[in-house]
C-alpha cells in the first residue's frame, strides 16, 4: 500500500474521532530525554508553529493537541570526534495513529532549526487536512440526513 494513501487514510481516521473544538488547534511538543540535544528542537518548533497565529503551542504533552515527538542524539566518529547531531521525529495526531516520521542528520545544529520548520509545516498540514475533512463530513451528513453513514462507508457498504 502507498505510505501516502496510509497516512491519508490514518488522518481521516482520526478526524473522524476527534471531537470538534471552537478553539485554534494545538501542536504540542513531546521529549522523553531532557538532554541539551532535545531541548535545541523546543525553539525553533515553537517558533514554526506560531508564526501564523493559528495554533496554539505547548511545550509539553498537552491533552487533544497534535504532538511532535523528537528524539535527538549527537553522533561521533568511531574515533569519538563529534560529527553532528541526528534528529528523529513522528508526528501524532491526538487520537495517536501515526501520520508521520522522519529523520535528520547533520554536521551541526542547524538540523533543528531545518527539522523542526519542516515537521511544524506537516503537522499544520495535517491539522487544516483534516479540519477540511471534518468540515467535507459535516456539510455531506447535512445533505443527506437520512443516512447515518460517512462517504468511505456508504462506498464500503455498496461493494
Amino acid at each position: 500500500m502507498n505510505w501516502r494513501l496510509l497516512a491519508a487514510i490514518l488522518v481521516i481516521g482520526s478526524a473522524l474521532q476527534s471531537p470538534a473544538q471552537d478553539s485554534k488547534p494545538c501542536i504540542a511538543f513531546v521529549s522523553d530525554s531532557s538532554t541539551g540535544e532535545q531541548q535545541q528542537a523546543l525553539e525553533p518548533l515553537r517558533t514554526a508553529v506560531t508564526l501564523s497565529g493559528d495554533f496554539d503551542f505547548y511545550p509539553v504533552y498537552h491533552i487533544g493537541c497534535w504532538t511532535i515527538h523528537v528524539l535527538a542524539i549527537r553522533t561521533s566518529s568511531q574515533g569519538g570526534i563529534q560529527t553532528g547531531y541526528a534528529v528523529s521525529t513522528v508526528v501524532l495526531p491526538p487520537s495517536a495513529y501515526l501520520a508521520g516520521h522522519e529523520m535528520m542528520v547533520a554536521p551541526d545544529t542547524s538540523v533543528f532549526d531545518t527539522t523542526m520548520r519542516d515537521e511544524a509545516a506537516a503537522a499544520i498540514r495535517d491539522i487544516r487536512d483534516t479540519q477540511k475533512w471534518n468540515n467535507f463530513l459535516k456539510d455531506w451528513q447535512k445533505k443527506h440526513p437520512q443516512t447515518t453513514s460517512t462517504p468511505a462507508q456508504a462506498h464500503t457498504d455498496r461493494q
